[in-house]
């Protein structure tokens, strides 16, 4: 037997130029984090220093000692955790069950519910800011979690994407399942949620991310100290006339870090959601 060889291609020019597009675009994207991460370890002087260093003289550990130890962030942090968790795997379950019944169901108005769920994504959130205030309080859930996770655990995004999904997957899976006996809860569950992993995964990585960032409904709807979510601390760190950047960066630095982590965890399965799906 001959040994097989393997020959080695030469990138093309539009290749390299393409390489060198991505590496220039990443350096762009990514400078402005690690500028964050190393100035989070600068003390107050050298922060107010002109012109700005980039790497820190003396590391301090300072404003991340006193957020953890003065300042209640590790209740932030928590209440955060939890309300992006909680939001996520409401977001995950109606958008999955929303997408399915779109999908592989058909009833009358089919088309119509689904345009107007599509077109009720036009309308600035900030438009319904009001009325969403008006109904929490009326179900008084002001100053509670729910009024934070329950509108956040809605996702018309979530339901587009799954149903997109969903279409992709052949209905002889489910017409087996009736066949056999078997309930439509129990094909939803065991057949169809395990055959979405990668949408699932797409939908709790931009459902939880957008729950982790939210700042401006949970000022509205929150006012308790021990509610507050991590981007209301970070928040009142900034003050107009001196916003004490030795602890916003810390700060921002611990919230970035959990988003970080779980596209990092689950970006293979982000980008094959969005390929199979349509969504390019």
């Amino acid at each position: 037997m001959t040994p097989r060889t393997t020959t080695m291609t030469r990138p093309t020019a539009g290749q390299r130029l393409a390489w060198l597009l991505v590496a220039i675009g990443s350096g762009i994207v990514s400078f402005p984090l690690l500028w964050m991460l190393l100035s989070s370890f600068k003390t107050t002087e050298e922060l107010a220093r002109v012109p700005p260093t980039i790497w820190p003289e003396n590391l301090s550990l300072a404003g991340y000692e006193y957020i953890f130890t003065k300042l209640p962030f590790l209740r932030y942090f928590l209440n955060s955790l939890f309300v992006a968790t909680s939001s996520t795997v409401l977001a995950v379950l109606t958008s999955s069950l929303a997408g399915y019944i779109f999908a592989k169901f058909e009833f009358r108005g089919k088309t119509i519910l689904f345009v107007a769920i599509l077109g009720s994504m036009m309308i600035p959130g900030t438009i319904m800011l009001i009325p969403r205030y008006v109904l929490i309080n009326w179900l008084h859930w002001t100053d509670t979690y729910l009024a934070i996770i329950i509108p956040q655990g809605i996702s018309v995004f979530g339901i587009f994407l799954m149903r997109q999904y969903m279409q992709g997957i052949p209905s002889d899976y489910i017409d087996a399942a009736r066949v056999d006996g078997m309930s439509e809860a129990g094909i939803f569950f065991k057949i169809m949620l395990p055959l979405c992993r990668p949408a699932i995964a797409a939908l709790a990585i931009l459902s939880f991310v957008e729950s982790w960032d939210a700042l401006l409904w949970p000022m509205v709807v929150i006012t308790s100290s021990d509610l507050k979510t991590l981007p209301m601390g970070v928040a009142g760190l900034a003050t107009v006339h001196s916003p004490q950047l030795d602890l916003m960066l810390p700060a921002a630095v611990v919230s970035v870090v959990p988003v970080v982590v779980v596209f990092a965890i689950f970006q293979r399965q982000f980008v094959n959601a969005m390929t199979s799906s349509g969504l390019k």
